[in-house]
């Protein structure tokens, strides 16, 4: 059974965990059983009655309530892994992901890219009829942000501009999305740069959102 875990990369090359035994680096295409290890501030987690460790993972490479990007510019990672042995799962609110999963043993396959990582989210949100929700932090006004909200049916966005948690400026744009990576298409990008003077988005090369003053 394939299931995704979000993992920091550090600078060493080496993916860790995010919070629980953060500093045990992941090893690709090797076995990795769970260790129980109880953490300040974390529910204890178990497979079973037995205090069998357990890999907290998600069945999608979704989880709307952890950031994939830090202002103090931490990488994170989706990885693929192989899961084997006892499980459990939770079910959750679909802004925690919809369900999680403790899997007693994974298998770390691969880091998944980003515009990948970006069509599976789209598809969930789809499936489920959920928003999905850009967030642009700017990068050198920490305070400010875009926020654009793709309708499930992807016809549809709503673009925000936030200043110090204010919403500033807000408009419907209707649009058509690359449905095959879920980008931003140019003319799209030309109109918010219309709606919000002074600023420009664009797109990455891995598929993530950015944004900056003209």
């Amino acid at each position: 059974m394939k299931v995704y875990k979000l993992v920091r990369m550090h600078k060493d090359g080496n993916c860790y965990p995010l919070f629980i035994d953060a500093k045990q680096p992941f090893t690709f295409n090797q076995k990795m059983h769970c260790k129980y290890v109880p953490t300040k501030g974390f529910a204890p987690r178990s497979v079973d009655d037995n205090q069998t460790g357990g890999w907290h993972c998600c069945f999608q490479p979704v989880a709307p309530h952890l950031s994939e990007t830090l202002k103090t510019g931490e990488e994170r990672v989706w990885i693929e892994c192989e899961a084997e042995g006892k499980t459990k799962t939770y079910k959750r609110p679909f802004k925690q992901g919809g369900e999680w999963i403790l899997v007693e043993t994974i298998t770390p396959l691969r880091i998944v890219p980003w515009p990948e990582v970006r069509k599976m989210q789209a598809e969930f949100n789809e499936k489920n009829n959920i928003p999905y929700i850009y967030r642009l932090n700017h990068v050198t006004e920490p305070e400010t942000r875009l926020e654009i909200t793709l309708m499930p049916d992807r016809t549809k966005m709503t673009v925000g501009f936030y200043r110090k948690g204010k919403r500033m400026l807000c408009s419907d744009i209707r649009v058509k999305v690359d449905t095959e990576h879920n980008f931003l298409p140019e003319d799209l990008i030309i109109d918010i740069r219309e709606a919000f003077k002074g600023y420009q988005v664009f797109t990455s090369a891995d598929g993530l959102y950015c944004w900056t003053r003209e």
